[in-house]
């Protein structure tokens, strides 16, 4: 049984001598992306994991779990007279390309049960955060609390930095175990930077991940924008389960005007 992709991809960094931060910088996204990876909470889609392989040296088909062929047996064949010379026909060409046809259409098979057995993300936009939730009961409020000074001057390397406080207030008169928060700073050119707070992490900044019924949740956050990015606002994602074990998505939206 292979190990898990996790496990495979932290000990494929390891080997080539890259810290997880160095792989996030070069596939261009967070290091908690990397740690949430290899920790088994998520996994990076086909397209990344191809990047990923050939980033680490590494066969393809090791981080998406495929264990390798056995060899077939072999047959064992009777001992030929003296005199008799087997001739070994090569496959005709024909032959050939319906093989080739077959493995590639093989291929593709494999590839696309990998890519429906993984959860699909969203495309984050402003439209996503702003539309209508799915009716189900809501029990979190959620607002932003910026600071006095919220944005602060551009650092040496032209960054600006946004910090705020995100309060989720559960008014449902049940009790909620936020599992993740993902916080998606959305761009004026489309694009989007995703940061995900997971139950331990919000543990360990919120003193519990657990809200209780009618409690109060605040998580601090700090924003650090590169001064060639115009921020448009910040989309948070928000995975809950009640106390009566629902599974429940959130989502709230706040300009930077909000901020």
């Amino acid at each position: 049984m292979m190990p898990p992709l996790g496990q495979t991809l932290k000990a494929a960094r390891q080997e080539r001598g890259m810290t997880q931060l160095q792989l996030a910088e070069t596939l261009y996204v967070t290091r908690q992306t990397v740690s949430n990876w290899e920790n088994g909470r998520s996994e990076p889609d086909l397209e990344t994991l191809g990047r990923i392989a050939e980033l680490l040296g590494v066969e393809l088909s090791l981080l998406l779990g495929q264990e390798p062929p056995e060899p077939a047996p072999v047959a064992e064949e009777p001992p030929q007279a003296a005199g008799d010379e087997e001739v070994v026909q090569p496959p005709s060409p024909r032959r050939r390309r319906w093989l080739g046809w077959v493995l590639l259409a093989l291929a593709i098979i494999a590839c696309a049960a990998v890519l429906l057995a993984q959860p699909r993300e969203p495309r984050y936009s402003v439209a996503w955060f702003r539309q209508a939730a799915p009716v189900q009961e809501q029990p979190l409020n959620i607002y932003i609390r910026p600071n006095n000074t919220s944005v602060t001057l551009p650092d040496e390397r032209g960054r600006t930095t946004w910090p705020f406080a995100l309060l989720l207030r559960e008014e449902g008169g049940v009790g909620v175990q936020v599992e993740k928060i993902r916080v998606v700073p959305l761009f004026a050119d489309g694009t989007y930077e995703a940061v995900d707070y997971d139950r331990d992490e919000l543990a360990s900044r919120c003193q519990s991940s657990h809200i209780d019924r009618y409690g109060l949740m605040r998580l601090f956050i700090e924003l650090a924008t590169e001064k060639d990015k115009e921020l448009t606002g910040v989309g948070f994602h928000i995975f809950i389960t009640t106390d009566k074990n629902q599974q429940i998505e959130c989502r709230y939206y706040a300009s930077a005007d909000e901020l």
